[in-house]
């Protein structure tokens, strides 16, 4: 090795030079320090940033967001729209359930006979007179109740006419009109009470709902009981009534 002020010849060993005392370690730092940065800092940058380049050039990065957001985009919205409301949402309970049933069993229509006037009266008066079991249908119930308000109107209207007539011939007349009309009311309560008693088992209700009636404004309810029809079946009051075949 030779000195690289004097270019005296160093012997091995020797840290400085024997002539000019110049160290001998200045060489190799120069070699040292000069070769790592080229080979540390050319090199890693070149490969560092290189590689990353051609990746992203080949399509590393775009296979990614393709894959991680195509893919579950398809399989996540298409499908779990199809199967819960075209299988299950709409068909199930709409269409078996919600409108088939209800229409494809209609109420059954009976076929009930009208009762006459007449024959309504006479049936509750001789037949049924304190009668509380059993059915009794529309045309049973209203035609005596309207037979016993026209009489008993009527026997009170004739009351009060004579009643005006100052002689004694009226007035006896308008006593015998008074005590018939109580005579009729008394006569006919028993039979009425049993015959709206039956109306109500006839719409499925207990006969106990007649003390309604001696409640204002709420008796009211009877009269639309008393106005539905007849169920159209049995019941545990007993058969319809004037039932046609």
């Amino acid at each position: 090795m030779k000195c690289t002020n004097c270019g005296n010849e160093i012997a091995p060993g020797a840290q400085f030079c024997q002539v000019c005392g110049t160290p001998a370690a200045q060489q190799p730092q120069q070699q040292a320090y000069q070769q790592p940065q080229q080979q540390a800092y050319q090199q890693p940058q070149q490969q560092a940033y290189q590689q990353p380049q051609q990746a992203y050039q080949q399509g590393a990065y775009q296979q990614p967001q393709q894959q991680a957001y195509q893919q579950p985009q398809q399989q996540a919205y298409q499908q779990p729209q199809q199967q819960p409301y075209q299988q299950q949402g709409y068909q199930q309970p709409y269409q078996q359930q919600g409108y088939q049933q209800p229409y494809a069993q209609p109420m059954p229509v009976i076929n009930q006979a009208r009762v006459p006037f007449q024959a309504a009266v006479e049936n509750l008066f001789k037949n049924h007179y304190a009668d509380f079991n059993g059915r009794a249908s529309r045309s049973e119930f209203w035609w005596p109740v309207l037979a016993v308000e026209v009489a008993t109107f009527a026997l009170w209207l004739l009351a009060l006419i004579f009643y005006f007539f100052n002689s004694s011939f009226t007035d006896v007349l308008s006593h015998i009109f008074q005590i018939a009309y109580y005579v009729v009311q008394l006569a006919a309560l028993v039979p009425l009470i049993g015959v709206g008693v039956r109306r109500l088992h006839d719409i499925g209700k207990p006969g106990v709902f007649m003390f309604l009636g001696l409640i204002p404004i709420v008796n009211l309810v009877l009269i639309y009981w008393w106005a539905q029809e007849s169920e159209p079946q049995p019941n545990q009051y007993g058969p319809v009534p004037n039932l046609i075949g």
